[in-house]
């Protein structure tokens, strides 16, 4: 008896946990889908280029102003600059490898490159005058944000010492400007 009762007992509890398990149950799925895109661009926009004579130290400011002017008596160069594109308000930090010489392999020369701690400038308000904006040392990682419009510029200035004893030829540098996006 006490066998029939457990086998019954045992039926029942199964037959009670099929019940549950046949109630009328839906699972429906909605599926999110994002394309996600670069939000930031850093551009190369102008570079400067000029005639130096040796032997004079020459600077070359965030407005493409040289001082003092070009072995051809120019007084402005194009400004070294970069645009950076992005999420309005979005922090980016900066970051130069910046060289220290000009070369031409050519002639096998080359020539020093000095940079200062008021050498670069961050405008987000995009005045396109290299003088608007906020001055930092190019030389560590700088942080700001881009202006409202969703840019900035960035200017690098620098020295240049061509010795006197330099052979004439056309000397090279290459300036490297990366962005990181580090926040709204």
């Amino acid at each position: 008896m006490k066998s029939f009762i457990f086998v019954v007992f045992v039926v029942g509890v199964l037959a009670l946990t099929s019940m549950a398990s046949a109630q009328n149950i839906a699972t429906a799925v909605n599926q999110a889908e994002f394309t996600v895109s670069n939000p930031l661009v850093v551009e190369a926009e102008s570079a400067p280029a000029g005639e130096l004579a040796p032997g004079v130290v020459y600077y070359i400011a965030t407005t493409g102003d040289i001082n003092p002017p070009d072995a051809a008596g120019n007084t402005t160069l194009d400004p070294l600059l970069w645009t950076i594109t992005g999420q309005p308000g979005g922090r980016v930090t900066v970051t130069f490898n910046l060289p220290d010489r000009f070369a031409d392999p050519d002639v096998g020369a080359d020539f020093p490159i000095t940079y200062g701690p008021a050498d670069g400038l961050f405008d987000n308000t995009q005045a396109g005058d290299g003088l608007t904006g906020d001055v930092f040392d190019p030389r560590v990682p700088y942080t700001d944000f881009v202006g409202s419009g969703g840019a900035a510029d960035v200017y690098l200035a620098f020295r240049v010492s061509p010795p006197a004893n330099l052979p004439a030829g056309d000397y090279f540098a290459n300036f490297y400007c990366t962005v990181a996006a580090t926040g709204l």
